[in-house]
């Protein structure tokens, strides 16, 4: 998750592997083994990776760790609707009107299957800032800090989500429609990549409203600096 290294990614792009030996093979239990042995690498290199108390406090905190990963789900799956649209809506316009063939499937799919490791990475990256960023002594206070820091992180997270996206896809369409210079390419597709991104972040804001919903107790960002993980198998 949550400050990307190297063996993080490997882990996360271990992921698509993992489902299409499910199809294959149908065997459910290793499957299930698989999951959590990642989810345990992907909790272990979190909380190694992150140097905040308060942030610390919440990976170890099995819990909130269990929201962070839902939030990142939730997050990916909205980010799939505008990205979708624009993928669908281009694609379309590529094949009819310049007629391209099979081309512009190509261009505009591959960048889609970077969404899922941005976003999910993004959105959890943006809930567990929105749970330590939670103030207040009352609980009327804390879900009102909590659905603020929500809003504006679940914005920030849904901009850079679908802006990577689109820009990667607006970049590649330079081999089917060039501008006359990279430099009108690239102010262009910023453009394109700026404005998805800002439709993206609008979709997705609304989830940040959802950190309203049981928002951290104060104690519960103060515990130790290095609790103790789970053992291996346990739901992370």
């Amino acid at each position: 998750m949550i400050r990307m290294n190297l063996a993080l990614m490997k882990a996360q792009a271990s992921r698509p592997l993992m489902w299409v030996d499910r199809l294959l093979s149908g065997d459910v239990s290793q499957h299930r083994e698989w999951r959590q042995r990642l989810a345990r690498i992907e909790r272990t290199e979190s909380l190694f990776a992150e140097r905040n108390p308060r942030k610390r406090a919440l990976i170890a905190n099995p819990g909130r760790w269990r929201r962070i990963r839902r939030f990142g789900t939730a997050g990916l799956v909205m980010s799939l609707l505008p990205t979708t649209a624009f993928t669908v809506f281009w694609t379309w316009i590529y094949v009819t009107e310049h007629q391209l063939g099979l081309l512009p499937f190509v261009l505009f799919g591959l960048p889609m299957l970077l969404l899922p490791i941005i976003a999910r990475d993004r959105f959890e990256r943006a809930g567990l800032n929105a749970m330590a960023a939670t103030r207040g002594s009352t609980m009327g206070s804390r879900r009102a800090s909590a659905a603020v820091s929500g809003l504006v992180r679940s914005f920030l997270a849904g901009f850079a989500a679908g802006g990577a996206v689109v820009f990667i896809q607006a970049l590649l369409t330079w081999f089917m429609t060039p501008a006359p210079t990279i430099g009108q390419e690239i102010v262009q597709d910023l453009l394109d990549a700026g404005q998805w991104g800002v439709i993206t972040g609008l979709v997705t804001s609304v989830l940040g409203l959802t950190m309203a919903i049981d928002p951290p107790e104060p104690e519960e960002l103060t515990s130790g600096a290095y609790p103790e993980l789970p053992e291996v198998g346990e739901e992370c």
